[in-house]
């Protein structure tokens, strides 16, 4: 009957730091119950003090986690008020919980927001089961509530080379689903390896198609109750934005790694996909239909020939340099990178502007700009897809290590004669400088390969070591 006992205090414990354990701790605690009017008091007297110390420590512990999701939720609930949607006077019942939590606050008398936000640390602890992840669960359904009504707060996506796991919440709430969600949902959404189809996942658990569709669905609201999975979901939201990518491009872990690279891009097409259900269930909950951003289309029918791709990378870089110009202006600067068989003509240009709305927009009368400053590195990825996709037109393996060494010694010469007359530049503008000199030209790789030459300064810019 002591080995009971010393169950039910393990569970208890377990379950003031894991939501997981809440209902088995429940359970356990109806059995003590039971086994205390069963065998009396005296049957439970003697336990050593380590557990009782054990026992006093969770609970502190959750009364400081109870307190931050509750100081969290005080701030949500202000910037809803500055925004003027008075969130805390919205009923619990209207907004997206789940059934467990939602018999939790109603056997607790909470009926609104505020009832919640205004409870202390130390009442909040006092009420059967609540536990943080129940507050962090209200918190992400007034994120999507606010999200419902057109507001939501800034995806603060960090800037390039940022040193924290851009999905490190995401990786978090993932690693807290059961076991059997876990592995059906990174199975489907690629993490491991590639995309698994419903049937793939159905063989490999021993489950019906419709049961494999259950599991995700219920895991992937699962994770959109935790507010810093629904973070990593806006995160990939605004990058898809900045690059034009659809939620399903192949190129999306590619771009998150070239941005983030202590980022665990394997996560990034199960951000996307955290990304579209939320998008549904926003639309859902707002009443009006949803589409999941479709993206631009894969550049490789506008690589004709090296003529083409020398005249599209040379326009990129001439409005990356000029910011915007009439078309003339362009054809001019355009012709500068090109060599002499490459030029083109006034008409060249306005055909390639007018007819690739994804890069080029116009905003004045024959004036022309890029339609998103990260075009470059769109660029870029799609020429990575290009070449790993392509196939029987790569020189032999054993031919190409010479030449392409030359070739980068060239650009690196070119690199530091562009330094050399204008100084410390940033990255992108030397991305700029390459556009129709060389085809395929990685800024970013010869500067990093070549640290005896050039040299990454303290505000960002790439500067030559011997000029330092």
């Amino acid at each position: 009957m002591r080995a009971l006992h010393d169950l039910v205090t393990d569970l208890s414990a377990a379950a003031a730091s894991d939501a997981r354990f809440e209902l088995p701790a429940a359970l356990a605690g109806e059995l003590r119950a039971e086994l205390r009017r069963l065998l009396g008091a005296a049957a439970f007297r003697g336990r050593g003090s380590g557990r009782a110390r054990r026992s006093a420590r969770a609970s502190t512990k959750r009364v400081q986690a109870l307190g931050s999701e509750a100081a969290a939720l005080v701030n949500v609930c202000a910037f809803a008020e500055e925004l003027g949607i008075p969130i805390s006077e919205t009923q619990l019942s209207d907004l997206r919980l789940g059934e467990r939590t939602r018999r939790i606050f109603f056997e607790a008398g909470l009926t609104h927001v505020q009832d919640v936000a205004n409870l202390s640390a130390e009442r909040a602890a006092e009420i059967p089961h609540l536990a943080p992840a129940s507050l962090a669960e209200l918190r992400a359904a007034i994120f999507i509530a606010l999200e419902a009504a057109g507001e939501r707060p800034a995806p603060a996506l960090p800037p390039p080379g940022h040193p924290e796991d851009l999905f490190e919440g995401l990786v978090a709430g993932v690693n807290h689903l059961p076991p059997r969600e876990r592995d059906v949902l990174v199975l489907r959404a690629g993490v491991e390896d590639r995309v698994h189809s419903t049937e793939e996942v159905a063989r490999t658990f021993g489950l019906a198609p419709e049961d494999v569709d259950r599991v995700e669905e219920h895991a992937l609201n699962a994770l959109m109750a935790q507010p810093a999975c629904l973070e990593a979901s806006w995160r990939i939201e605004e990058l898809c934005a900045r690059l034009g990518l659809a939620w399903d491009d192949d190129r999306l872990p590619t771009a998150v790694a070239a941005w983030y690279p202590n980022a665990r891009a394997s996560f990034a097409g199960l951000a996307a996909r955290l990304m579209v259900e939320r998008g549904r269930v926003v639309a859902e909950v707002g009443g009006r239909p949803y589409s999941p951003p479709a993206g631009v289309p894969h550049l490789e029918p506008l690589y004709q020939d090296e003529r083409h791709m020398r005249a599209l990378h040379g326009l990129v870089g001439a409005l990356q340099t000029l910011g915007s110009a009439r078309i003339s202006a362009l054809t001019a600067e355009v012709n500068k990178r090109l060599p002499r068989a490459h030029h083109v003509s006034n008409q060249f240009v306005r055909l390639w502007l007018t007819r690739h709305p994804e890069l080029f927009t116009q905003y004045e009368d024959d004036r022309f700009k890029l339609a998103s400053l990260d075009v470059d590195v769109l660029l870029g990825l799609a020429n990575s897809w290009q070449s790993s996709g392509s196939t029987g037109s790569m020189p032999p393996a054993t031919n190409a290590a010479a030449p392409r060494e030359k070739r980068n010694e060239r650009i690196a010469a070119d690199i530091e004669a562009f330094l050399r007359s204008h100084g410390p530049q940033p990255i992108a503008r030397i991305r700029s400088h390459l556009y129709g000199r060389f085809m395929h030209a990685s800024a970013d790789a010869i500067v990093a390969k070549d640290s005896q030459r050039f040299v990454r300064l303290a505000n960002g810019l790439i500067g030559l070591r011997d000029t330092q």
